[in-house]
């Protein structure tokens, strides 16, 4: 028995892991902006649309592939199913200055929040990046990645859709 417990928690960390969460709350906690300032997660989730938000660091190239494969999708994603797109930085305050010149370098579309400090991953108990969260209306957490699968933005626009049919 505790062999297959054992075996279950690996099988949820492994690459590609989708965990369906039931309605949970995403956290409260204070990110920087590129500018310095501060936002609340209460200021960029639960405002009525859905919500994609994906942890990232530079250093991270699954997470750049991941960022990158989400480009072709932002169009529909905010123009047509009214989501916001939000990439969380978890590079650590020295490397923070690299954030800007590769977001400006890809063409990343995406609103960018730096969470140096890492409690989004500490409130939410993931351990791996890139790790991806897609929201309701309400701010409830209704899917969650983990790691870098090639298909990972089809995954996450079906959730959108069902999301969207579903208001």
């Amino acid at each position: 028995m505790r062999s297959i417990r054992v075996f279950s928690m690996c099988c949820m960390f492994a690459v590609g892991t989708v965990l369906v969460y039931g309605q949970q709350a995403f956290p409260s906690t204070s990110f920087r902006t590129l500018d310095g300032q501060t936002v609340e997660s209460s200021q960029l989730v639960g405002q009525g649309q859905p919500t994609v938000v994906t942890v990232w660091a530079t250093w991270c190239a699954p997470c750049q592939m991941e960022l990158n494969h989400f480009k072709s999708y932002y169009d529909r994603w905010t123009n047509e199913l009214g989501a916001e797109v939000i990439a969380v930085s978890v590079d650590q305050p020295h490397h923070v200055r690299r954030i800007s010149p590769m977001v400006r370098q890809k063409q990343w579309p995406y609103q960018i929040v730096v969470d140096s400090q890492r409690n989004l991953q500490q409130m939410l108990g993931f351990k791996n990046i890139p790790q991806l969260y897609v929201l309701d209306g309400s701010g409830k957490v209704v899917a969650s990645y983990s790691g870098y699968k090639d298909g990972r933005a089809e995954e996450v626009d079906k959730e959108l859709v069902k999301l969207v049919r579903s208001r």
